[in-house]
Formats: C-alpha cells, sequence, structure tokens
C-alpha cells in the first residue's frame, strides 16, 4: 500500500509536468536519432540544464616532429576541433574549422595531419589530410573507414573500409599526399578489422580482427599481395588490445 501511494505521489507532479510542456516549443530531435516512445524535452528545461554540459576538456592527439609542438583535441564553440600548442604554457592555434567534431594525428615526418571526421554522428567517418584550415578527402566519400596507422617513414597509412560491400571492413593503404595510390590490400570477412601498425621497411602490417571484448586475433598482413598469416593460436580465446613494430622489425 505504501509503495502505491509513494507511486501515486511521484507519477502526478510527473504527469502535470508532461501535460503542460505537450504545447511548449520542444527541443528538435537530432535527424541521426530515432526516438519511440521518448515525450518531447521541452525547451526551457534544456535551456535550464545547457550550464551543466557547456564544459571545455582537452585530449592529448601527439606530437609533431618538425616543431615538437603538442596536437590536442579540445572544444571551441559547438564540437570538438584540433588546435597546436607550440610551446609550454602557450596559447592554442586552432588548425579545423569543422561543424562535425574532428580528430587527427600528424605524419611520423610532421609534415602531414591526418583527420578523421563523420557527418551527424553517422559514423561513415572519412580519412582527409588537413593544410590551411582545408580538408582534403582521402576516402571515397561514401563508405564506413576508420584509420588504423601511418607507415614509420610517414609515407602510409593503413585504414578499413566498407567499400566493397557496406559490411566488410576491408583493408586498404594509401598515400594521402595522393589519394589516387589507393588500394585494398586484403578482402576480409567481418566488420572489426583494423591496422594496427607497419613493420620498418613497409613490405608488412600487423592486423586486428576484433570478435568480442573476450577475443580478437592478430593477423601479419603482406602489404604486397595481401597475404595474412595468423599470429598465435586462434582456438583460444585471448583478446589483443594493440600491436607494434620496434625499429628492429620486432612485433
Amino acid at each position: 500500500m505504501r509503495l502505491k501511494l509513494l507511486a501515486a505521489i511521484i507519477a502526478l507532479p510527473l504527469s502535470a509536468a508532461l501535460a503542460q510542456s505537450a504545447d511548449a516549443p520542444a527541443v528538435e530531435k537530432p535527424a541521426a536519432l530515432v526516438a519511440d516512445g521518448i515525450p518531447p524535452v521541452p525547451a526551457a528545461l534544456a535551456g535550464r540544464t545547457r550550464p551543466y554540459m557547456e564544459f571545455r576538456t582537452a585530449g592529448f592527439s601527439g606530437w609533431n616532429a618538425r616543431d615538437r609542438s603538442m596536437l590536442i583535441t579540445t572544444r571551441f564553440g559547438n564540437t570538438n576541433q584540433l588546435h597546436r600548442v607550440a610551446t609550454p604554457m602557450g596559447a592554442r592555434e586552432q588548425l579545423s574549422f569543422e561543424a562535425e567534431p574532428v580528430n587527427g594525428s600528424w605524419s611520423p615526418t610532421g609534415d602531414l595531419l591526418r583527420v578523421q571526421k563523420d557527418v551527424g554522428g553517422n559514423e561513415f567517418f572519412q580519412i582527409y589530410t588537413l593544410g590551411n584550415g582545408q580538408l582534403r578527402l582521402v576516402t571515397d566519400g561514401r563508405s564506413r573507414n576508420q584509420f588504423g596507422a601511418w607507415s614509420q617513414d610517414g609515407r602510409l597509412i593503413g585504414y578499413s573500409s566498407t567499400r566493397r560491400n557496406g559490411a566488410e571492413a576491408d583493408l586498404y593503404v594509401v598515400d594521402p599526399r595522393n589519394p589516387s595510390t589507393d588500394r585494398m590490400v586484403a578482402e576480409v570477412r567481418g566488420g572489426g578489422w583494423g591496422i594496427a601498425d607497419f613493420s620498418p621497411d613497409n613490405a608488412r602490417a600487423v592486423a586486428i580482427e576484433y570478435i568480442q571484448i573476450t577475443k580478437s586475433n592478430l593477423h601479419l598482413v603482406d602489404v604486397a599481395n595481401g597475404g595474412l598469416t595468423p599470429i598465435g593460436d586462434h582456438s583460444r580465446d585471448i583478446s589483443y588490445g594493440a600491436a607494434q613494430y620496434a625499429p628492429d622489425g620486432t612485433l
């Protein structure tokens, strides 16, 4: 009886609030979201909660090997953008000016900035290069692409893409300075593939095949012919989080 009475006490003001907000201006739902059975969010409520949502953080994204500046992502306006910090306690210099949040990394030689972003949260990521505040598309502009790794000499990037059939994340290699060099290295099955690193001579790469939280497989990839060689015992439930080559070629 007490529980029923408590539920009634809670339900009364809630139902009254919903009734009052039915005709009030509501926040427009993002196009990328599907709302099922969710009542409209009153604009007044969004306005009252906004001060608690407007805060700024900064994330470290890497170093530039040429000038030793730091690359960070931080929010300036409505989305996370890339900024350069040249000296300790120095002012940030904004590098990207997109409507969507971006992430990126400098090439190991520091001459090129690689960027990844999607549109409206659709997760159909594209890979770009960024220079003078302008993006230059490297991938196809349609499929879902995931950056994997730079080669150690900065000549290549490895990434996965669903370009072939919209489902499998095949492995690709491209010189981002010349998108026409883009080519599929290995055709795979499943959507959880990615290139983790290149060997120092760019002849091989190591790929991670994510299956589930408790299992992922490592593969050695022949960059020339796309041959895949299992690393370790794939019959065992082992989860690998990362893989990287040492300068002497040891994995």
